[in-house]
C-alpha cells in the first residue's frame, strides 16, 4: 500500500491511500517516486508483470492515470522529473530470472495524459553487472544517472562499480560520462 501525506504548517495529514484491489496487484509500492511538483506519483507493483502505475493529483484527489508495463523485471528504481512528464525505471539483471541478462533503463514521456515509451538505455558493460539497480533523473528530466555497483573496473577488480551519465540532446539520450 502507499500512503500519501500533505503538510500544512507543522501538521501532517493523510491525503490518500492507494492499495491493490486484486491478487494481480500484489506488492504495491515496491518502487515509488513523487514528482517534484507533488502532482504525479509513480508506484511500482511487484506483481506478475512488475508494472508501474501512474497517479495524478487534482486538488486533494488522487486518480489513476496510466499503466506502465515493466516488461522484463521489477521496476524497483523509479524516478520522475519535477513536472512529472518524464519517468525512468531501472531494470537490473539482479532481479531478472536469467542472471546473464543485461540491465536496462526504460524511459517514458507524457504528453497530456498519454505516456509513450522511448528507446531504452542498455548496459554498455558485461551481463549481470547490476546496471540499472538504481537510477536517478535530474529535476528538468535532461540527465540520467545509472548505477552498476558490481561492475568490474579496467583492471578487472570485481565490485569496483560505475555510474553512467546520459544527457538528452537533439531528441536522443547520449552517453555523457562514466564514473568509475
Amino acid at each position: 500500500a502507499v500512503y500519501i501525506y500533505t503538510r500544512s504548517g507543522t501538521t501532517w495529514s493523510k491525503q490518500a491511500y492507494i492499495k491493490g484491489n486484486t491478487i494481480a496487484s500484489l506488492g504495491v509500492g515496491a518502487g515509488l517516486d513523487l514528482s517534484g511538483d507533488g502532482n504525479t506519483l509513480a508506484v511500482g507493483y511487484h506483481n506478475a508483470g512488475y508494472d508501474a502505475y501512474i497517479y495524478v493529483r487534482a486538488g486533494a484527489v488522487w486518480s489513476y492515470q496510466a499503466n506502465i508495463p515493466a516488461i522484463l523485471s521489477p521496476a524497483r528504481s523509479l524516478r520522475l522529473s519535477n513536472d512529472g512528464n518524464t519517468l525512468i525505471a531501472g531494470h537490473s539483471p539482479l532481479y531478472i530470472v536469467n542472471p546473464y541478462e543485461y540491465g536496462t533503463v526504460r524511459i517514458w514521456t507524457r504528453s497530456g495524459t498519454t505516456w509513450t515509451q522511448r528507446p531504452a538505455l542498455n548496459s554498455p558493460g558485461a551481463s549481470n553487472n547490476s546496471y540499472a539497480d538504481r537510477v536517478d533523473l535530474s529535476a528538468d528530466g535532461q540527465v540520467i544517472a545509472v548505477s552498476a555497483w558490481s561492475e568490474a573496473d579496467i583492471t578487472g577488480t570485481v565490485m569496483a562499480g560505475a555510474v553512467y551519465l546520459y544527457r538528452y540532446l537533439a531528441g536522443s539520450w547520449l552517453p555523457e560520462a562514466t564514473l568509475i
